[in-house]
């Protein structure tokens, strides 16, 4: 298939196909939601603990039912199968029970401690731009070896750039957020 035929083909059957993507997204904003009204009635995550349980229990059975088991550890895979979908969705609702449960007792959290939280909070707000900023790199590399610069001298510079820029954005975000 060529043209408009490939990309519809592609919208229903790809990897990251819009159909399967949004429901991901979709199941991610139910929960949201959900959590922003817990939140507003003052009420804990724990129950995510056990919802999140039972899915990756149940994402494990429904792997081995459908003949999927020894793909647990293929990466990267053709196709996400409703199996992966349910067990990451497990995993995250346990995460997001840990999280709250964690930063109940936060402000008890001695100096070190609250800076570890919050390094990983910086980190996740940041991840995007990190990711986009880490990804530029080696192309910057292989532009300065295009203009005659040694292959060490050529990486140290956007390595540089790259810890230097996360850096000011780590600091920045922790100071409006934290400080």
């Amino acid at each position: 298939a060529e043209g408009l035929t490939e990309f519809v083909k592609l919208l229903f059957t790809a990897k990251y196909s819009y159909f399967l993507m949004l429901s991901g997204t979709m199941f991610g904003i139910a929960v949201g939601m959900n959590i922003r009204t817990l939140i507003m009635d003052k009420k804990s995550l724990s129950p995510y603990m056990g919802i999140g349980l039972i899915c990756v229990m149940l994402g494990g059975l429904i792997s081995v039912h459908a003949g999927d088991m020894y793909n647990w550890l293929v990466w990267p895979v053709s196709y996400n199968y409703i199996w992966r979908w349910i067990v990451y969705a497990g995993v995250i609702l346990i995460m997001l029970a840990s999280i709250d449960r964690l930063l109940v007792s936060y402000d008890q959290f001695d100096n070190l401690a609250q800076f570890v939280v919050q390094f990983f909070a910086v980190v996740g707000i940041l991840a995007f731009p990190l990711f986009i900023s880490h990804e530029m790199v080696l192309p910057a590399k292989e532009i300065l070896i295009s203009f005659g610069l040694s292959g060490s001298l050529a990486l140290i510079i956007p390595m540089t750039l790259f810890l230097l820029s996360g850096y000011m954005m780590f600091r920045k975000i922790r100071g409006v957020n934290f400080l």
